[in-house]
């Protein structure tokens, strides 16, 4: 049975606030370098450890057009998509005489609890896993335990992988069509517009789901026109690399056409993955080109969580804390009953 959750005693209140300013004031940064640091530093603060060693395979296999955000990014994407999937959820499916209690999650990824907060990344992480876009995923999960499992009130972050249906319901997701439809969108990042750079696996992989997605249209070169007139997407060598000269030439000949850079000199590729370098058996930390500057990134953070928190791995150190003082509450509750026992 589903729990209203209960609200948040004022020392929470105060550290999600806190948490909030904290993630406002690194989107602030200028320097990119910098503002990565931060970020990093604060992910390490309050994402489980072993949540963060999956990120680099996760890279691999993620939606293409998250390939250039960053962990962190991805996963206030992902809230942002859960929010308002939920919100959407219950209007559809509660009755409308019943008042929602709270907001289904808070609009500042870092505001949420930190419990909260590692949900949402597990989430996501599986989202990236198979490879859905995010609002794809969260809708199709919401709407199987509205319809399917007939639970009353949307899913909190945390219920919504549990069950035995989550990958069932997301097998053949997305499909073709739900690809195309969202294949080089004009809020993608810029970067799947400039020049292709040799070594920069995000633009490989999304110049291959451009060709399957020409190959498997019913007019092709129709399909092949509608790329070609994106700015910077395309050229026209690029193009004739990738399909046949008469698929090619069809498609200039059914509308304009936007010459891109031919230059193979673009951007210097740095996985969103870096920082989060994991030594697992089977990581592509393993052999990643930017593998020694990763564990130098991760020493700086390292520094800087010392800095901030007095530990280089405060989840682990507040843990501690929470242990100890459980153990002394448990002594001191024993040495009161064996006091009241000795009493006459």
């Amino acid at each position: 049975m589903q729990k209203t959750p209960k609200k948040k005693s004022g020392t929470l209140v105060i550290a999600a606030r806190a948490r909030a300013g904290d993630l406002a004031a690194l989107r602030r940064i200028g320097d990119p370098d910098a503002r990565l640091r931060g970020e990093s530093r604060f992910q390490r603060q309050y994402i489980q450890r072993e949540l963060l060693a999956k990120e680099p395979l996760l890279q691999q296999s993620t939606w293409i057009e998250y390939g250039y955000l960053t962990p962190m990014e991805r996963t206030e994407l992902f809230a942002e998509e859960f929010r308002e999937a939920s919100l959407h959820a219950y209007a559809k499916y509660v009755d409308l005489g019943v008042r929602l209690n709270r907001e289904p999650l808070e609009a500042s990824f870092g505001k949420n609890s930190v419990a909260e907060m590692n949900s949402l990344w597990k989430a996501r992480q599986k989202a990236d896993e198979l490879g859905v876009p995010y609002d794809l995923f969260v809708e199709t999960l919401l709407e199987g335990k509205m319809t399917g499992d007939k639970w009353k009130r949307p899913p909190r972050p945390n219920q919504l992988l549990s069950g035995k249906h989550t990958e069932a319901r997301l097998r053949g997701r997305p499909t073709w069509k739900e690809v195309s439809d969202r294949l080089f969108l004009p809020h993608w990042d810029r970067r799947f517009f400039a020049p292709r750079a040799v070594d920069d696996p995000v633009q490989a992989a999304a110049m291959q789901a451009l060709r399957n997605d020409v190959l498997r249209a019913s007019d092709r070169p129709q399909r092949l026109a509608r790329y070609l007139g994106l700015p910077g997407l395309l050229s026209l060598k690029c193009a004739r690399t990738l399909f046949t000269s008469d698929i090619v030439e069809e498609s200039l000949a059914l509308g304009p056409f936007v010459e891109a850079d031919e230059s193979t000199e673009g951007h210097e590729y740095r996985p969103a993955c870096f920082g989060n370098r994991s030594v697992t058996r089977g990581s592509p930390c393993c052999n990643c080109v930017v593998a020694t500057a990763c564990a130098s990134f991760r020493r700086k953070v390292t520094q800087m969580l010392v800095e901030a928190t007095g530990s280089s791995d405060p989840r682990l150190a507040h843990r501690r804390r929470v242990d100890r003082e459980r153990q002394r509450k448990h002594r001191h509750r024993k040495r009161r009953q064996r006091t009241v026992a000795a009493s006459p």
